[in-house]
C-alpha cells in the first residue's frame, strides 16, 4: 500500500516503477502523494515519468495520469480507484472512461481539465467524492452509469456546458450542492 504523501521532498526523484501489485491508499489521506516536489498543483516533481506496471505512463503536466494523444483515457481494469486528484488540472484530457472495475472516484479526481468534455462512468463505481468533477468548463456529457449510490459535495459543481444529466435508480445519498453554479443545467 502507499501511503500518505509517499515521495514527499524528492526533488531529484525524476523516475520510479510501481509493482503491479502496489496499492495506492484511497483514503482522504492520498492527497498530495508527490507533495513537495516541484510541480504546480498536482505536487508531481517536474519531469517525473513513473510507470505503474511498466505499462501506464505518469508525466508532469498537471496531471498525475495522462490521456493518450486524442485526450482518451479509460482507467485500467486492475484499477479498484481513482485516486484524488489525478487527473486534476488535466489540459489534454477530453474524454475520460472509467472501467466497471473501480468503485470509487477520488476528491477532485478530473476538477479544472479546461477540455473535458465527457465523462463515462462504469457501472462498478459506488462513490463520487468531493468535487470530484468540479470547474471543467466543456463538460457537457455525463453517464454516470448503473451503480452510484454516493455523490458527494459539489462533485459536479462549475460545469457551464453541462445541458442534463440522469441520476441513476441505484443513488441513494447526494451531498451538498452537487450540481452547484452549472447555469445551463436544464434536466436531471
Amino acid at each position: 500500500t502507499m501511503g500518505y504523501k509517499v515521495f514527499k521532498n524528492n526533488r531529484n526523484l525524476r523516475s520510479a516503477v510501481i509493482s503491479p501489485n502496489a496499492v495506492w491508499y484511497t483514503g482522504s489521506l492520498s492527497y498530495h502523494p508527490f507533495v513537495d516536489n516541484s510541480c504546480h498543483r498536482s505536487g508531481v516533481p517536474g519531469g517525473l515519468s513513473m510507470f505503474f506496471a511498466g505499462a501506464n505512463v505518469v508525466n508532469c503536466s498537471q496531471c498525475l495520469v495522462h490521456p493518450d494523444p486524442a485526450g482518451t483515457m479509460t482507467t485500467p481494469g486492475s484499477w479498484t480507484a481513482i485516486p484524488d486528484k489525478a487527473f486534476e488540472w488535466c489540459s489534454t484530457l477530453v474524454t475520460l472512461t472509467v472501467s466497471d472495475s473501480v468503485t470509487r472516484i477520488g476528491a477532485y479526481a478530473a476538477a479544472y481539465c479546461p477540455r473535458l468534455t465527457t465523462v463515462t462512468i462504469g457501472n462498478g463505481v459506488d462513490v463520487i467524492m468531493d468535487r470530484a468533477f468540479q470547474s471543467n468548463g466543456r463538460l457537457a456529457n455525463v453517464d454516470l452509469g448503473t451503480s452510484v449510490t454516493d455523490i458527494r459535495l459539489e462533485a459536479f459543481l462549475d460545469n457551464h456546458a453541462l445541458l442534463s444529466i440522469t441520476i441513476p435508480d441505484s443513488v441513494t445519498t447526494m451531498g451538498y450542492k452537487v450540481f452547484k453554479n452549472n447555469r445551463n443545467l436544464r434536466s436531471a
